[in-house]
């Protein structure tokens, strides 16, 4: 396994810890390119369960928009902000 691909497995084994216990956010982790680049889908779609906040993930959307594009991953990203906002 490589290092990106360890520190994206230990993002979504809950190595990456949420702001309301006071621990690192996902984007000040583990930068944008580094998790839409990854190619596995179902590791893709870990990562986004670990993102916290709508404002998190628009910063992802915003990424995106400007780099590649590719409408599954903002799909991925806007469903993922959709559960954000049923959840408040």
């Amino acid at each position: 396994m490589t290092s990106k691909s360890a520190t994206l497995k230990q993002a979504t084994d809950g190595g990456v810890e949420t702001a309301e216990s006071g621990q690192v956010p996902v984007h000040e982790r583990i930068p944008p390119e580094d998790i839409l680049n990854e190619p596995n889908l179902e590791l893709l779609k870990g990562l986004l369960r670990c993102m916290d906040s709508v404002e998190e993930v628009q910063e992802y959307v915003a990424y995106e928009n400007q780099h590649q594009q590719r409408e599954t991953v903002l799909r991925l990203l806007d469903q993922r902000a959709t559960a954000l906002k049923w959840a408040q």
